[in-house]
């Protein structure tokens, strides 16, 4: 028969030593090789107990007797009764804490110094505290604060357990088969766990709870946490990017507007320069410069009402106007970018609004 299948508290004599245990402080290596079989979940084997008496034996494992707690043991089986003071060792929870680092390195289990009796906990309770799994009429009854031996107990838990079976069924409580005719078992680590989820406060005063591996009910409940999370957070990502993507869509717009009007007044420019290479003096000259310095002041005004980039105040901003016209006139292969420096053409548009106003 396996101990994974039977509650600690009935392994190696252990409702009977356990009130020891909890004076002393101290586990006897029997009972010790038991819990730590019985709180990772692995069959009993006379290895560990073999290996626990070899270390103890050879003084690598500090162990006492009963009846000399203050003085640590040293083996020596020439002493008269050696071989009965053998079975009654007992040691430390941090000496076996030390013993399983060294010889059981993945092993997570650590002892923990038993609590004090607490005569407030019926004896119901410091019994269950030790126990690895239950059913679940027990489980109700404990979750009530109900004796589960106690007959009128199982009426007044109805409606508990069928809460308990509920989750059973949606995988928020683990259970394992045991292979006795009690059928299949609640983990505790996991009811535990449950209640922990459902802020229900846990009735039993000690377990091995804490140091128990994570459950898959644990596991199924934060993996739905974090599949939720992702899914809210993939909408977002969503969301946002619909809206970057319409942005990106409107200043793609305003630029082909604007780079429009940048063109025309490169266009205008130029033209304003030849006029002035062609008619370097004359009436004639002062009639076409009067007319084009306008008609860039009259567009500089234009791209400074369709983009803010082009205006300061309320009025046209030359130099980011010469900016963008020199910007173009790099781009274009070969261009005669004579005449077109950013001194020009801010001189041109604050004449073409001077005679705009005039």
């Amino acid at each position: 028969m396996k101990l994974s299948e039977l509650d600690i508290a009935a392994a190696a004599g252990c409702l009977q030593q356990w009130k020891h245990v909890k004076s002393s402080g101290r586990y006897r290596l029997g009972m010790a090789a038991h819990i730590i079989a019985a709180a990772v979940d692995s069959p009993y084997t006379e290895s560990r107990i073999n290996a626990l008496m070899e270390s103890a034996l050879s003084g690598e494992l500090a162990v006492y007797l009963p009846d000399e707690p203050s003085q640590r043991y040293r083996h020596d089986p020439n002493i008269p009764g050696a071989e009965l003071r053998r079975v009654t060792m007992e040691a430390k929870p941090e000496d076996l804490n030390a013993w399983i680092r060294s010889h059981e390195p993945g092993n997570k289990f650590r002892f923990e110094r038993p609590p004090a009796e607490d005569e407030s906990d019926p004896l119901w309770k410091r019994d269950l505290a030790l126990w690895r799994t239950l059913n679940h009429v027990q489980a109700a009854c404990v979750l009530m604060g109900l004796d589960p031996y106690d007959r009128s107990s199982y009426l007044k838990s109805e409606r508990m357990r069928d809460t308990v079976l509920k989750a059973i069924e949606d995988g928020e409580i683990e259970f394992e088969h045991s292979g006795m005719e009690r059928g299949d078992v609640i983990l505790a680590k996991s009811l535990a766990a449950w209640c922990d989820r459902n802020g229900i406060p846990w009735p039993l005063p000690w377990n091995f709870e804490e140091t128990q591996e994570v459950t898959e009910a644990e596991l199924r409940h934060e993996n739905n946490s974090l599949r939720r999370s992702l899914t809210a957070a993939q909408e977002k990502v969503e969301r946002l990017e619909s809206e970057v993507s319409g942005l990106n869509s409107r200043i793609s717009s305003d630029n082909g507007y604007v780079d429009k009007y940048e063109a025309k007044i490169l266009r205008l420019e130029s033209e304003l320069a030849q006029a002035k290479i062609s008619h370097p003096n004359g009436d004639a000259t002062f009639s076409t410069d009067h007319k084009l310095l306008k008609q860039i002041g009259a567009l500089a005004l234009l791209l400074s009402e369709k983009s803010s980039r082009y205006k300061s105040g309320d009025k046209p901003n030359g130099s980011q106007i010469a900016a963008g016209v020199d910007d173009i006139v790099k781009a274009m292969p070969d261009a005669n970018a004579r005449g077109l420096g950013d001194s020009s053409i801010r001189a041109s548009i604050s004449e073409g609004l001077k005679l705009l106003a005039s």
